[in-house]
C-alpha cells in the first residue's frame, strides 16, 4: 500500500531526503569525474600534437641537411633567416649555378613546410667553417623567455628545435 507524504512521519520523511540528497551528490560526483576525463583527454590530444611537431622537426631538420650534403658546392649559400622566403626557382628545366641550386632547394623545403600546415620556420647558418647550424622553430604560448642557444636565441613564445651539423 502506497502511502502519501502526508501520512509519513517526521523519520520518515527525513529518509526519504536522505536518499534525495546522496542521488544529488552521486550526480555530482558523476559530472566531476567526467569533466576530469574530458580535461586528462584534452591534454592528451594537445601534448600529442606538440609531440609530432618535434617529430617533424627532427625529420625536416634531417632532411634539409641531407639536400645541403648532395650538393657541397651549394653549400655556402644554405644561409637563410625565419622570416625570409627563397625565390622560386626550376633548376629540372634550367641550368643551375650553385647558388640557384642552394635556393631552389630551400624554395622546395619552404613549399613543403607550407602545404603541411605547420607554422615551422627555418633558420640555416654558419657560425664556423663546416659547421651547419639547422633551426627550426614553431609558436608555443606557453615559452614565455627567451631561451638562449650555442649560436642563437630563441625568441620568447617560440619552440626550437635546434641541429649542428659538422659537413
Amino acid at each position: 500500500m502506497q502511502q502519501s507524504l502526508r501520512s509519513l512521519t517526521y523519520t520518515q520523511y527525513l529518509a526519504h531526503a536522505w536518499v534525495l540528497i546522496e542521488c544529488l551528490f552521486a550526480v555530482v560526483l558523476v559530472n566531476i569525474g567526467l569533466t576530469f576525463a574530458w580535461h586528462t583527454s584534452l591534454k592528451l590530444i594537445f601534448s600529442q600534437s606538440e609531440n609530432l611537431k618535434i617529430l617533424r622537426a627532427t625529420l625536416w631538420s634531417a632532411e634539409i641537411l641531407h639536400r645541403i650534403r648532395l650538393h657541397p658546392p651549394a653549400r655556402t649559400y644554405f644561409n637563410i633567416d625565419y622570416l625570409d622566403k627563397a625565390p622560386y626557382l626550376d633548376c629540372y628545366l634550367l641550368a643551375c649555378n650553385a647558388e640557384q641550386w642552394a635556393k631552389a632547394n630551400l624554395y622546395q623545403w619552404q613549399t613543403k613546410i607550407k602545404h603541411s600546415n605547420s607554422d615551422i620556420q627555418l633558420k640555416i647558418f654558419q657560425p664556423e667553417a663546416n659547421l651547419f647550424v639547422v633551426t627550426l622553430r614553431w609558436t608555443n604560448s606557453e615559452i614565455k623567455s627567451p631561451t638562449a642557444l650555442p649560436y642563437t636565441t630563441c625568441s620568447a613564445g617560440y619552440y626550437c628545435h635546434i641541429l649542428f651539423a659538422k659537413l
